[in-house]
């Protein structure tokens, strides 16, 4: 019991679907790509890719310098637009 109430699949699948989706998760997840693309723009919309900013917040990284220019810090901004 949940609330009061029984819980159940059906209940669950139904409280999640009447959620408000972002319209830009809506574009994601419609997109006619393969699934992968729309995982890895999904985790890059999200802030989830592991670059070395994430990880340092996960305290699993002491450097946070791009390896590849050495000029500022691997975020995803960086590592997909800015670094040469």
């Amino acid at each position: 019991m949940l609330h009061g109430e029984c819980s159940s699949t059906k209940g669950t699948y139904s409280a999640f679907s009447t959620q408000p989706v972002e319209p830009v998760l809506q574009i994601i997840w419609a997109s006619r790509v393969p699934a992968k693309v729309r995982i890895f723009r999904w985790f890059f919309y999200l802030n989830r890719l592991n670059t070395k900013s994430s990880i340092h917040r996960k305290t699993l990284q002491d450097n946070l310098t791009c390896p590849r220019c050495s000029a500022a810090e691997e975020d995803r901004l960086h590592l997909f637009f800015s670094c040469t």
